[in-house]
């Protein structure tokens, strides 16, 4: 590797570290420490008064704390269900993009009749850039469409005159608005993944965090009971 390659890419490491949320490192699932909490929360209320004696911020509401913080971690979407869910919202708006691209295969034809002579004038309706690589991955339809529709109106004679159904602008729009829909939803549905792992990651550290607190108050209040002591631990 080159030295110029090199340096791009610890600039890159570097720009990615500040983005990501990292995950305590423990071999331990989600589900797992889920359970392991609700033992360790029972042993510290049984114990309440040791821990108590040893640092008092250890008390009951410290317990039903922690119970919540298990039970609101229990109900949190897995990154399976938010996949699941992108995946829903992905199909209907290919739908809903399939449906829309059934009428500019109609308007394309209007124009065509409207105008025979004028081959340029598709530019005007902005079909060439719905040919696009980039027009196909979405979003960018949707902002042409709209543009597309004001062209209609503007043509809106001649276009009849070719042969363009009355009803067929509103149907054009109509199907513009379910797709522009569709895709927000699905764009939303990429952002609250986002949000559901992050939540989930800072969720589980946060046990995680409560449970290494409550461990070390368990090796200093159980000194030299191993056994004791073990009952704390992962």
């Amino acid at each position: 590797m080159d030295e110029m390659t090199e340096n791009t890419d610890k600039k890159r490491k570097r720009r990615q570290s500040k983005n990501e949320l990292a995950r305590v490192i423990t071999k331990i699932s989600d589900g797992e420490l889920a359970n392991k909490c609700r033992v360790w929360a029972q042993l510290l209320n049984e114990n309440l008064g040791a821990f108590q004696a040893l640092d008092s911020t250890f008390d009951a509401a410290y317990v039903a704390d922690w119970y919540s913080a298990v039970e609101a971690f229990e109900v949190m979407p897995t990154n399976e269900y938010m996949e699941d869910l992108q995946i829903e919202s992905r199909i209907v708006m290919e739908q809903k993009r399939a449906a829309f691209g059934v009428l500019l295969k109609d308007l394309e034809y209007y124009v065509q009749r409207a105008f025979p002579t004028r081959k340029r004038v598709e530019m005007e309706f902005g079909l060439h850039k719905l040919r696009t690589p980039q027009a196909a991955r979405g979003i960018r339809d949707v902002v042409i469409g709209y543009a597309m529709l004001m062209r209609m109106d503007y043509y809106n004679a001649q276009l009849l005159a070719g042969g363009m159904p009355p009803a067929f602008p509103a149907q054009m729009d109509a199907a513009l608005g379910d797709y522009a829909e569709a895709e927000v939803k699905h764009q939303f549905s990429l952002l609250e993944t986002i949000r559901a792992t992050t939540d989930r990651i800072y969720t589980f550290n946060s046990l995680y965090a409560t449970h290494q607190r409550v461990l070390a108050a368990a090796e200093a209040i159980f000194d030299g009971d191993e056994i004791k002591i073990d009952l704390f631990r992962l």
